[in-house]
């Protein structure tokens, strides 16, 4: 019986105030384009609430 391993990368970036400085998530997806963003805290459309993460009411991996 064949057994098949699947692997998920998720990129947690957590943001914090009125951040306007650059992170490294872009150069990070460039590098590795499978991974899924998640954005926690901040006004970034698509950003989720602190709460919301903790509770563990945002998919990590698909």
């Amino acid at each position: 019986m064949a057994r098949v391993l699947c692997a998920a990368l998720c990129a947690i970036e957590v943001k914090g105030g009125h951040e306007t400085r650059q992170s490294g998530m872009a150069k990070f997806l460039r590098r590795h384009p499978e991974a899924r963003r998640v954005v926690v805290g901040g006004s970034s459309a698509g950003a989720c609430g602190l709460e919301e993460f903790l509770l563990g009411e945002v998919p990590l991996f698909y």
